[in-house]
């Protein structure tokens, strides 16, 4: 039987929702599945498409500057971002439209003067924010355009290493109201630049002339030498820039600017002879001070002073100042007092401290050291502690051939039974000889004829040393190997002295720049580390002209640089039973 016109119509109409949701789901069900892809990341900086007016202009007499770039871009004005050389009285407005830099000049120009906005690294795409480095824009006020060049490098004095981020000024010396040598603490300077990654630095369009140089890790950003805190290097006479004749033009010279570094890198290889190295150092503030002062366990106070302490006088406002209060432990900088707090005190001392070249200060140190207190409450229910006793062996092996075996007690010692201490080599069971390393009595020295290779003991019985604050040890017991010759390596270095330099300071430092040893070296000749582990090792000298066997800092107003240091250029690669030599000619 036929069905009905109104059935038929239901029909056709449920099928066609029915494909309707089906082609939905699918259609959705595939853009879930399908993820879009995009384009490789964008890692171009911005580049300049055109000047207005052209770059190294003469004549300006307008107040705006437009630059063109090929894409959108940001722009980082904030503080010494972007260096205007010379200084103007007020930064210029940096403003975007749409892909166009506008600098808009907030204080008038000097006439017939040359000038060069650097622009660093401020300026960047809006899309990744990859950054383009170099950008320098140069005008004249006049009717020629400075073209003078003045290149070299900054690096750090102590350590050689290239110092990045360092304003490097140039000076008129001549200045009718300020003497010479105050002209970086008192005015702004002439011209200015920005060191790079690697240290280097060009000033460009300078006028002929000679300058004094001066660079400054500007903290306050004030272009001004603040002399509290601030690094700075100088040149012992004036210096004269030299000229280099433009090899490119306006728009090649646009795109020369994407690297920097490299380009002002180049500029130095290219002029090494007219290249000027500053060291940058710290001057050195001769007024004393304590630094730090710590309690770091049960009557263990550890006071640290800016420089070495001439003259120390510590007084006790709440104890008895004539009584042994405290024993004193010297670190071998001289800078750093340990005070091991002695005899009936109170809960926590009230001290007053003094020094040469010191105002007077006043500290409290407390008596007993406090625990965190979850390790508090952890330290309640153990045993009260016994007197520790630590050796100089390293893994169980001591380098008998630089030292003897030492051990050092956790506090100073009031009583020792060095006739009960037991050393067992091989078969035989003898009394060491022992000796006293210190004057406050925690660094013990055990003399013996150790045999390399051999296998020893040593014991302790308990009782055997007591403290001054009434700990006694442990029975303890101890196994240690005297090293074979043949685990080590030794470094002979051929070193050839400077002209005129008294002496040398040479240290070897490990890996990580800590210092391990050290010599002092006065003539040309042969020298050696010995019996050294197996490891990487590096190689720095101090120039030490004033003979104080360390380095010395800088001092601006006396035109004194600092001591010179010089790193040998490589890693030394130490290998057992190898003996590696090296020529050295300062």
């Amino acid at each position: 039987m036929a069905g009905k016109p109104s059935d038929t119509l239901q029909r056709s109409g449920s099928y066609f929702i029915a494909i309707s949701l089906v082609l939905i789901l699918l259609f959705s069900g595939c853009a879930n599945m399908v993820s879009p892809e995009g384009g490789p990341k964008d890692l171009t900086p911005p580049t300049v498409k055109d000047y207005d007016p052209p770059n190294n202009s003469t004549q300006f007499t307008g107040k705006t500057i437009r630059i063109d770039f090929d894409e959108f871009i940001n722009i980082e004005s904030s503080g010494n971002k972007i260096l205007v050389s010379p200084p103007l009285d007020e930064a210029p407005d940096y403003r975007l439209r749409g892909k166009s830099l506008l600098v808009v000049f907030q204080s008038p120009l000097r006439p017939e003067k040359t000038y060069n906005i650097d622009f660093g690294s401020a300026v960047s795409d809006i899309t990744e924010n990859n950054k383009m480095t170099g950008l320098r824009y140069a005008f004249s006020t006049g009717n020629t355009l400075d073209s003078m060049v003045l290149n070299g490098r900054v690096i750090d004095a102590f350590t050689t290493l290239p110092a990045k981020e360092v304003l490097v000024m140039l000076y008129n010396p001549h200045n009718d109201t300020v003497p010479s040598d105050s002209l970086p603490l008192r005015v702004k300077p002439d011209y200015l630049t920005r060191t790079t990654e690697n240290g280097g630095f060009v000033l460009t369009n300078l006028a002929p002339g000679a300058y004094k140089l001066f660079a400054l890790a500007d903290k306050t950003g004030d272009m001004l030498y603040n002399i509290a805190g601030e690094q700075i290097a100088f040149a012992d006479t004036l210096v004269m820039p030299w000229y280099e004749r433009p090899s490119v033009t306006d728009t090649a010279m646009a795109d020369s600017t994407a690297q920097d570094s490299t380009r002002i890198d180049s500029v130095t290889a290219r002029h090494e002879s007219h290249s000027v190295q500053l060291r940058l150092f710290e001057p050195k503030d001769s007024t004393q001070s304590l630094d730090k002062s710590n309690l770091l366990r049960d009557r263990m106070a550890v006071l640290v002073f800016r420089y070495p302490a001439v003259n120390l006088r510590i007084v006790p406002l709440n104890a008895d100042s004539t009584a042994p209060w405290y024993l004193a432990e010297w670190g071998k900088a001289g800078d750093t007092l340990t005070l091991w707090l002695n005899g009936t005190l109170p809960d926590t001392l009230h001290l007053k401290v003094s020094a040469d070249k010191m105002k007077n200060d006043t500290i409290d140190m407390p008596v007993k050291y406090r625990e965190p207190e979850k390790k508090a409450r952890k330290a309640e229910e153990e045993k009260p502690k016994p007197l520790d006793i630590t050796f100089n062996s390293r893994g169980g092996v001591i380098n008998q051939f630089k030292t003897s075996l030492i051990l050092t007690t956790s506090y100073p010692l009031v009583r020792m039974d060095f006739s009960s201490v037991r050393l067992i080599a091989g078969k035989d069971t003898l009394t060491p000889e022992m000796e006293i390393m210190d004057s406050i009595h925690r660094n013990i020295l055990i003399r013996h004829k150790w045999t390399e290779g051999g296998s020893y003991q040593l014991i302790i019985p308990a009782g055997t040393f007591q403290s001054f604050n009434g700990l006694v040890n442990d029975t303890v017991r101890t196994r240690f190997k005297a090293a074979e010759s043949r685990a080590f390596g030794n470094l002979k270095i051929n070193l050839e002295i400077p002209e005129g330099i008294p002496q040398v300071v040479v240290q070897l430092l490990n890996d990580n720049d800590k210092v391990l040893e050290e010599q002092v070296i006065n003539k040309t000749g042969r020298m050696s580390f010995d019996y050294l582990l197996p490891a990487k090792y590096k190689l720095k000298v101090v120039l030490d002209r004033n003979m104080n066997r360390r380095w010395d800092t800088g001092d601006y107003f006396h035109n004194i640089q600092p001591e010179t240091v010089i790193c040998f250029p490589r890693t030394l690669d130490i290998r057992a039973n190898w003996d590696v030599e090296e020529t050295w000619s300062l």
